[in-house]
């Protein structure tokens, strides 16, 4: 797995940038915010992926302990993953319970 290109790399700026911006403007006209879990999980995600570029250049560079020891990390990070994702879902509200708690929804706003 050769490592992230300068291409791969601005795709992934571009990505965080409009994340950030999309927050950003849900915050400030529907006053919602992206729950704490969320961010959670997508660090883990980030920390994933740079594992992966870490066990990619150790088995490159064929040095087992280095191998080892990102091998046990990645699986770390898919444990810790899979918790936060259970914990995403767990807190992610269903429709049905937005409109019980009487907040409205885009495309539900009463004039």
């Amino acid at each position: 797995m050769p490592t992230e290109t300068l291409l791969a790399r601005l795709a992934r700026r571009a990505g965080v940038l409009i994340t950030k911006a999309s927050e950003r403007i849900l915050r400030v006209c529907y006053g919602i915010r992206r729950p704490a879990a969320s961010i959670r999980l997508n660090d883990l995600i980030d920390d994933r992926d740079f594992v992966i570029g870490k066990l990619s250049d150790a088995l490159d560079a064929d040095k087992p302990k280095d191998i080892d020891f990102w091998i046990d990390e990645l699986l770390r990070c898919e444990t810790e993953i899979a918790h936060a994702e259970l914990r995403v879902e767990r807190r992610a509200p269903t429709m049905s319970s937005i409109r019980s708690s009487g907040r409205q929804t885009p495309h539900h706003h009463q004039e």
